[in-house]
C-alpha cells in the first residue's frame, strides 16, 4: 500500500477513534480534556476536502489526562499526560507528523530535593518527561531517520494548557536535538494506548473493551504490517543490503 493509500486510511482511521472517544461515556468522566480534544480533531476532519492542497490537524491545546495515583513521581502531588502535536497532509499524503507526551508533575506541598528529583514548590509545574515522535518526509540532512522518536527535545510551554497557572519547570535539557532514535511511523490510536496502558487513569474499561482495541490493531495493520515486511527483506538480501539506520533515513522506508 503507498503512502498515498494510508494517508486516505488515516484520516479514516482517527475518525474513528475520535467518535469513539466522544461518545464513550468513561472518558466523558475521567478525562474531559481526551473527549474535548477528540470533537475538536474530528470537527476539523470534517472539513477535509481532498483538492486541497495542504491540510493541517492540531491537537491545540493538548489533550490532558489526569492520573489517579497520587505518589508517582516520589511526592505527592498530581500528575497528568499531556498529547500533543500537529499531523500535516501535502498533496493527500501525510507529509509531516509530530506526536509528543509530556508527563507534568505539580506536588501538593513543599519537599527538598533528593537524588533524581530537585526540590518541590507547591504547586509549581513540572515536566519530568517529554517523549517525540516525528515523521518529516522533507528531511533532507544526511543520516536523518524519516521516523525517530526522542527524550526531550524542544518543548512548546504555550500548548500544555495546564490545569493551574504558572510557569513550568523544564528539568531535561531542551536544547540537546539528538539523539533521534530510528522509530517505526506509528500514529495518534498507538501513541495514545501505548501511555495509557501504564498509568491508572479510570480508562482501563476503554482501553479494554473491543471498539478501542480495534482502533489500535487497526493502526498496527496500517502503519507496521509493510514497514516490518519491507525491512525484514532489506535486511535479509544480499543485493541491496544496507544497515537498517540508513534505510530508516529513506522515503523507500515507508512509502
Amino acid at each position: 500500500m503507498s503512502l498515498r493509500e494510508k494517508s486516505e486510511s488515516y484520516r479514516a482511521q482517527l475518525k474513528k477513534m475520535c467518535q469513539t472517544l466522544d461518545r464513550s461515556p468513561v472518558v466523558a468522566r475521567h478525562a474531559p480534556g481526551l473527549a474535548g480534544g477528540a470533537r475538536q480533531l474530528l470537527d476539523a476532519l470534517s472539513t477535509y476536502q481532498e483538492r486541497r492542497p495542504t491540510f493541517r490537524l492540531a491537537l491545540e491545546p493538548n489533550w490532558t489526562v489526569k492520573l489517579l495515583e497520587e505518589g508517582i513521581c516520589g511526592a505527592k502531588g498530581e500528575t497528568e499526560l499531556h498529547f500533543g502535536g500537529e499531523i500535516l497532509f501535502e498533496d493527500s499524503r501525510l507529509e509531516r507528523q509530530v506526536l509528543t507526551v509530556v508527563i507534568v508533575f505539580r506536588a501538593y506541598g513543599n519537599s527538598a530535593p533528593i537524588k533524581g528529583r530537585p526540590a518541590l514548590v507547591a504547586g509549581e509545574n513540572h515536566v519530568v518527561r517529554r517523549f517525540h515522535f516525528d515523521f518529516d518526509r522533507t528531511v533532507t540532512r544526511r543520516g536523518t531517520p524519516l521516523a525517530h522518536m526522542q527524550v526531550g527535545g524542544q518543548l512548546q510551554q504555550s500548548a500544555l494548557s495546564p490545569s493551574t497557572a504558572g510557569l513550568f519547570r523544564y528539568e531535561l535539557f531542551d536544547q540537546l536535538d539528538c539523539p533521534r532514535l530510528p522509530w517505526t511511523l506509528t500514529d495518534l490510536p498507538i501513541i495514545l494506548d501505548t501511555f495509557l496502558r501504564q498509568f491508572r487513569s479510570g480508562l482501563e474499561e476503554l482501553l479494554g473493551g473491543a471498539t478501542w482495541r480495534k482502533c489500535v490493531m487497526d493502526s498496527e495493520r496500517l502503519w507496521l504490517v509493510d514497514y516490518f515486511r519491507r525491512a525484514a527483506g532489506m535486511m535479509a538480501s544480499t543485493a541491496d543490503r544496507t544497515c537498517l539506520y540508513d534505510y530508516l533515513c529513506t522515503e523507500q522506508a515507508f512509502d
